[in-house]
């Protein structure tokens, strides 16, 4: 029989906590907490021109096109010149012609300035967006 020889004295490893230790934890889930208290009791965020803003927002994504990239004037522009003709009642094909100077109905341009009236009717003249059903969000 072979004798055994017991194992030298090792420090063994210890494994790291992963987290971040309780007290951090706590502190980033009471501020985000606080944030979004904030946020409901302005309403979401809503500003005087909160509608300008969100639908400049939603205009310089990629979904616009190449209209994402125009300046914020012309889309506004843009935007309140939909709002102006779906209060006429303007078909909707007729106003993305009227302010895309006539674009094919398919192309990039139709799509930009279909995508820009869209945007109008929900955040600049939101009293249209039932036109168009929930196609953006709030």
């Amino acid at each position: 029989m072979v004798p055994r020889v017991p194992a030298l004295n090792t420090a063994r490893a210890r494994l790291q906590q992963t987290g971040p230790p309780d007290d951090t934890r706590k502190v980033k889930t009471l501020a985000v907490a606080l944030v979004l208290v904030s946020l409901a009791g302005c309403g979401g965020g809503s500003a005087p021109n909160g509608g300008q803003t969100r639908f400049l927002l939603l205009v310089h994504v990629p979904l616009a096109g190449s209209l994402s990239k125009a300046p914020d004037a012309t889309l506004l522009d843009l935007g309140h010149r939909a709002c102006a003709e779906m209060d006429t009642n303007t078909p909707s094909d007729q106003i993305v012609a009227d302010i895309g100077s006539n674009p094919e109905p398919g192309s990039e341009a139709f799509n930009a300035y279909s995508y820009v009236v869209v945007a109008a009717a929900s955040q600049l003249c939101p009293s249209h967006k039932p036109q168009f059903g929930t196609t953006l969000p709030s």
